[in-house]
């Protein structure tokens, strides 16, 4: 019983390394999911079956820019490549963030 309960709440803590190790790496997952859908599908796929969150979750603790990651995680080359691309980055503000839309065109 209590080693379901650690399998579970292992596999639970798995999904937020995810994003983080993305965060880390200034890949945004949400225009990862916008952009290539099954990308972000396979990453999520492929961390669930980790074998090294601890080591994970610690590195991201303690130094997330430690290139040592990529030993260890599975996801590494795919997230190395979204990084690379620079097209999946946080997404930049065409306008002032206290507008909702757009400002109007001048009438000339």
């Amino acid at each position: 019983m209590i080693s379901a309960i650690l399998g579970w709440f292992r596999k639970r803590s798995q999904h937020a390394l995810l994003p983080r190790r993305m965060a880390a790496l200034d890949v945004d997952a949400d225009t990862v999911d916008r952009i290539e859908p099954t990308v972000l599908h396979d990453l999520k796929s492929i961390c669930a079956t980790c074998d090294a969150p601890e080591q994970c979750a610690w590195d991201l603790m303690h130094n997330p820019g430690n290139p040592a990651w990529q030993e260890y995680c599975p996801n590494s080359a795919t997230l190395s490549v979204l990084a690379g691309l620079g097209r999946f980055g946080p997404a930049q503000q065409r306008w002032p963030a206290g507008l909702e839309k757009p400002p109007r065109r001048p009438p000339f």
